[in-house]
């Protein structure tokens, strides 16, 4: 049956390749559906929704943030802070693996060797 809207938490299908494309399903993770309207929309950026058929999202906590929308678990929401510190902590790991070499005077990935 053909219907203009869905119940809360749900939207249509259309635009599927599906038998009932104007057929209202539950809104999946990532993604919800206020009241009366007729599609799933995408979780917005620093939120996340990780269970089926939901009216909103969950916002991520404070100071933590997604790197876009559609976000399917509280997991997404990472700090700034620590993917800065996760990139500077491999960079001084890999400048102390390569002075490591240099005193050793192994060879490095090429072949070559180090002095």
């Amino acid at each position: 049956m053909k219907v203009d809207h869905c119940l809360a938490g749900m939207g249509k299908l259309s635009g599927r390749n599906s038998t009932c494309m104007d057929c209202c399903v539950t809104c999946g993770p990532g993604s919800y559906s206020p009241n009366w309207t007729s599609i799933c929309s995408p979780c917005p950026v620093n939120s996340y929704q990780h269970m089926f058929g939901k009216t909103q999202c969950q916002a991520c906590p404070v100071g933590f943030r997604t790197n876009g929308e559609g976000a399917v678990s509280s997991t997404d929401c990472t700090n700034g802070i620590q993917g800065r510190l996760l990139e500077i902590n491999t960079k001084a790991t890999k400048r102390a693996r390569m002075a490591d070499i240099a005193a050793e005077g192994r060879t490095g990935n090429n072949g070559i060797k180090v002095k």
